[in-house]
């Protein structure tokens, strides 16, 4: 079957025939593709058909997807005037719970930023601990050997 096609170029108008794509003409253009070397600068010249139809779809699988994509959308929508609405009827103020929660959002990271601070702190000390030990060992270290103790300082 061929289907006269509009071409909309910027440029110019033309009336062009294609051939109905299907299921077995995408096969076929695969097979031709990998016969030819799938060589991917030639796919053009197989109607970029790289690699074999995921499924057989009967039906305008497009339209289909398209029109889930949308429900989907409308719902969004749907959802944000309703939240629109019930702002503006609060007057354009928050609701309670919405202030709580952006009142302990608030609160949770000032803690956290607490907590960071005091492990910063706890490490400074550790790390210093560490120096000085590091540092009493080696200072040690040859009156550990001298007494026979085995004492390893790694630095």
């Amino acid at each position: 079957m061929v289907v006269a096609a509009r071409c909309h170029c910027l440029s110019h108008t033309c009336t062009k025939k294609f051939p109905v794509r299907s299921f077995e003409s995408i096969l076929s253009d695969n097979d031709r593709f990998v016969k030819g070397g799938s060589v991917k600068s030639k796919a053009n010249q197989f109607h970029n058909c790289e690699s074999t139809p995921v499924y057989q779809a009967t039906g305008p699988v497009c339209h289909l997807s398209l029109g889930l994509g949308k429900q989907a959308l409308e719902l969004v929508e749907s959802e944000a005037i309703s939240l629109d609405n019930t702002i503006k009827e609060a007057n354009g103020e928050a609701s309670s719970e919405l202030v709580e929660a952006f009142k302990k959002r608030e609160e949770l990271i000032l803690e956290c930023a607490n907590l960071e601070e005091l492990l910063e702190d706890d490490n400074k000390a550790i790390n210093s601990t560490e120096e000085k030990l590091q540092r009493f060992l080696a200072e040690t270290a040859p009156y550990h050997q001298k007494e026979g103790r085995r004492y390893n300082v790694q630095n």
